[in-house]
């Protein structure tokens, strides 16, 4: 029975340090909601530039000295044209403090009317 509870025991352990990882590796993603999606007959390497270019002007609006790595944008979801919403972006920030910086600012995007479609990360 002891055999038993060291093996659960070291399956609840090998979990929870799974789990600290995972969200070691996920405290610097942002996502953003409202960035207009391109039109599926453009290549998905001009998909990917428009983004990276919008992720950029909408965060250096945010804090104008910001340092992004916008090398690889996701688009969360699965594409439909019939939706009205744009997919969700998932982008990877430099760390955890540039994450914090921009959500004390997210305000800021809803006083712009030309950012007002945009909402919290």
């Amino acid at each position: 029975m002891s055999t038993n509870s060291t093996t659960k025991s070291g399956f609840d352990f090998e979990e929870i340090v799974q789990e600290v990882n995972e969200r070691n590796l996920r405290k610097s993603n942002i996502i953003i909601y409202g960035i207009p999606e391109q039109e599926c007959s453009i290549s998905s390497s001009d998909r990917c530039n428009l983004d990276k270019s919008k992720i950029s002007e909408v965060l250096h609006h945010l804090i104008p000295n910001i340092t992004v790595d916008t090398a690889k944008p996701i688009r969360l979801g699965k594409f439909d044209a019939t939706k009205e919403l744009p997919r969700p972006l998932k982008i990877k920030l430099q760390g955890e403090s540039q994450v914090f910086r921009l959500l004390s600012k997210s305000k800021v995007l809803r006083e712009n009317p030309h950012y007002s479609s945009i909402r919290s990360f």
